[in-house]
């Protein structure tokens, strides 16, 4: 089967050919046997592969005898547990792999029963209690993940129900009665709209280390205000995600800003990873205290507008000097002027020697942060957040206007002055989101020069006012300088595109059909042209709220590139999905029946 030719390929590379690799090749292959067989056979086979003193060869035919080790018995627990743990990732048999024996079982045990679910909002029941686990598991379980309910849910049957203070209260009581039977948890992931009563319980446990919430906060709805008797919590990892991330006003509430300003206080000393909604971070708080652990700050969602947010995200970021990974992914207010994070009267300097990964939306091209990059940068994104594109179309534009938001995109002199600032030449990867100006030529000539070593490049050009061509000749060519460039992902804002709610026009499929044959001939002019190392080009497209790579496959032979295949359903390139961020949800009515979406910009 295929999936085991991955996993084989996964234990191939992870280690350097030596004697530990020989005993992974051979668990992997007695697991290979092993897996088809029915139960009976595979206990005899096993069996006699563990007493046996005959070649393994002799004991299980379908194994080559060119590996030394004769039993299971070779191999130690270590390389088991290696082999276990890529298994479990690629889900690929682990379950089976652990029935063979007692021994393999007892291995596999702490993997397999890591993490537990509890769902109580899709299959109603109103209980998170450990009842239907038994208790030879709690030690095993280190992740807990559940779904809290909030206002109306909807039963297994499709029922909605009304969740009241009654089912909330048991709820609460049956998940401080798990949470104080799992000695080894770690991590709690929680989904839904989660209240203080709960955060309190989950802080409460003290060697709960990581909690992950998506969704909301309702801080709001709490007679404790004031948090007087918030828990001591030595928290390494707090990430707040936002489902609603185009949600318009209002985005916070003055209970999660005074319940973020009590968090950041508690936990400054221990905290590794921040992931915190921009509006609601208490910058102030936050630039009072020393972070000296935290390796990775994200801070995503609409700017936050009080007076002097740039000096107070300066200060933030002069106290975390032990960081590795910044993102900062906020929406401009149209209302406010595009400022530099470096202020210029600033007398601090920033100090980042083992920054690895830099994510900035909006940049300024006069900021002083990009003289003081270190050498160890390997990613940089200077991106729009949201997407430039989201500004061009109705129903989309709307949605942006009515939160308040522009975009203040570089143009592409401003990102080439940017680029030239500093010697980045570690970046392996790079994204970068401007629209073409005179010095467009010269941006792209100074890409492979600049970044020699890039593997990954993302570029989203946008044409200026009044120009309808895309130089995609002159974008190969200075692309070709790329030798080790693996994954190359391109929109280039082609005038041919439909408009994303075209689909309801009557042209939509000569519009489209159109549209496609500019995305082949494009992915196919530069896909040649890309040196040896060139695995995919990616080129967008957007379809209603879904904004989607199309993966085309180089495929070389004898070193010639011999076609340019693309790939229509592929979730995946690489490591990376082919999904980018989806668009503002809007639903075509019957009011919008007659309204002509028109190709290109509104």
């Amino acid at each position: 089967m295929n999936y085991r030719h991955c996993v084989w390929k996964q234990l191939h590379t992870s280690l350097p050919p030596n004697s530990v690799h020989s005993d992974i090749r051979l668990c992997y292959e007695v697991w290979l046997a092993l897996c088809p067989m029915n139960e009976a056979m595979r206990e005899h086979l096993l069996n006699s592969a563990i007493t046996s003193d005959r070649p393994r060869a002799s004991c299980c035919p379908s194994l080559p005898a060119s590996c030394t080790p004769q039993s299971l018995d070779y191999l130690n627990d270590d390389v088991l547990v290696h082999v276990m743990q890529i298994l479990y990732a690629t889900r690929a048999g682990l379950k089976q792999f652990s029935m063979a024996c007692r021994r393999l079982r007892r291995l596999a045990m702490p993997i397999l029963f890591r993490s537990c679910y509890g769902n109580s909002s899709r299959y109603w029941n109103c209980d998170l209690s450990m009842a239907s686990i038994p208790a030879s598991l709690w030690p095993y379980i280190i992740e807990l993940k559940f779904r809290y309910p909030y206002g109306d849910c909807t039963t297994s049957l499709g029922q909605s129900v009304r969740v009241s203070d009654c089912d909330h209260h048991q709820l609460q009581l049956s998940l401080e009665a798990l949470l104080r039977e799992l000695p080894n948890l770690h991590t709690v992931n929680a989904q839904g709209s989660i209240p203080w009563a709960v955060l309190r319980q989950i802080l409460s446990v003290p060697h709960v280390r990581a909690l992950r919430i998506r969704g909301q906060l309702l801080s709001h709805l709490e007679s404790d205000r004031d948090y007087h008797n918030f828990p001591s919590c030595p928290l390494e990892i707090w990430h707040h995600i936002r489902d609603d991330r185009y949600r318009q006003h209002p985005r916070v509430c003055l209970a999660d800003m005074r319940f973020y300003r009590t968090l950041a206080a508690r936990i400054n000393d221990s905290a590794r990873s921040l992931l915190i909604p921009f509006e609601a971070a208490p910058l102030e708080v936050m630039s009072s205290v020393h972070w000296p652990r935290l390796q990775e700050l994200q801070l995503v969602g609409a700017q936050n507008v009080d007076v002097g947010v740039e000096q107070s995200l300066f200060e933030v970021l002069a106290g975390m000097p032990k960081l590795r990974r910044l993102v900062l992914e906020q929406a401009h207010d149209a209302k406010t002027l595009h400022r530099p994070i470096w202020p210029q009267d600033s007398t601090r300097s920033l100090s980042w020697p083992d920054l690895e990964e830099l994510v900035l939306s909006h940049p300024h091209p006069d900021d002083k942060i990009f003289e003081h990059l270190p050498s160890s940068l390997k990613h940089l994104s200077l991106r729009c957040w949201p997407r430039h594109y989201l500004f061009f179309h109705y129903p989309e534009l709307r949605s942006m206007r009515c939160s308040g938001w522009s975009s203040p995109i570089l143009t592409s002199s401003e990102m080439l002055r940017v680029l030239s600032v500093s010697a980045l030449t570690q970046i392996a990867r790079l994204e970068i989101e401007f629209v073409e100006d005179d010095g467009d030529s010269d941006l792209f000539r100074c890409l492979p020069h600049a970044f020699p070593r890039l593997e990954y490049l993302k570029i989203h050009r946008y044409r200026r006012q009044g120009s309808r061509d895309v130089p995609v000749e002159a974008i190969s060519a200075a692309l070709a300088s790329l030798r080790q460039l693996r994954f190359l992902w391109l929109h280039l804002d082609f005038a041919s595109a439909p408009h994303p709610w075209g689909m309801f026009n009557r042209t939509w499929d000569e519009d489209y059909a159109k549209y496609m044959a500019t995305l082949h001939g494009a992915a196919n002019a530069i896909g040649r042209a890309l040196g040896p190392s060139a695995e995919f080009i990616c080129m967008l497209r957007r379809i209603r709220c879904r904004n989607v790579w199309l993966p085309y496959r180089i495929v070389r032979e004898n070193g010639a590139v011999t076609e340019i295949v693309p790939r229509y359903n592929a979730e995946q390139v690489g490591e990376f999905s082919t999904e980018d961020e989806a668009a503002p949800p809007f639903k075509h009515s019957a009011r919008h029946a007659g309204f002509v979406y028109r190709t290109g910009r509104d």
